[in-house]
């Protein structure tokens, strides 16, 4: 946990080309000022898609907070209802279009359908003594030449603790047997 914690805090200095949140200054004047979120909301639920992202966000300050990192909401982009179900990696590139330079970039959709795993989602499921089972609660995406240089990708029906996962992912750090 402490190694976690230390790569957390060396990532999160080494991204400060991620725009930080709030201009108000801070007693202490080491202390990180929040990421900038930019939530993109492609559920078909939209009632309670600001629930749900304020509990991923919750969830990720408060395992976050030991590092002295966190995370708050800058804008929503609310996607077209095409985005609800993403049913395959080619679906889940198209999101790209709606990338927001600067900023982590959190997708919020209904399912994220998997039907050929990756190597890495195999990889994972076999640590944790599971087969693929054709749906993600979470993804992250590579998106070359752009600042930051990934997206994240949420289903609604998965844990709170996803967004932490994935932001783990956003800084570089691979999936571990240490929780």
């Amino acid at each position: 946990i402490r190694f976690l914690l230390t790569s957390l805090i060396y990532t999160a200095i080494l991204l400060a080309t991620v725009n930080a949140v709030g201009a108000e200054e801070d007693a202490n004047p080491h202390a990180i000022k929040p990421f900038a979120v930019t939530i993109h909301i492609g559920s078909t639920n939209k009632a309670d898609a600001q629930q749900r992202i304020d509990a991923f966000l919750d969830t990720a300050n408060k395992h976050f907070g030991a590092a002295g990192i966190s995370f708050a909401q800058s804008e929503v982009n609310i996607l077209p209802d095409d985005f609800a179900v993403l049913e395959n990696i080619r679906e889940r590139h198209k999101l790209k279009k709606h990338f927001v330079r600067n900023t982590i970039n959190v997708f919020l959709v209904d399912e994220i359908q998997d039907p050929n795993p990756s190597a890495a989602t195999r990889k994972a499921a076999r640590w944790q003594g599971r087969k693929p089972s054709g749906r993600l609660g979470g993804a992250h995406i590579p998106y070359d030449n752009k600042k930051p240089n990934t997206y994240i990708i949420l289903s609604r029906q998965t844990s709170r603790l996803a967004l932490t996962h994935e932001l783990g992912h956003f800084f570089g750090l691979p999936h571990s047997k240490d929780p």
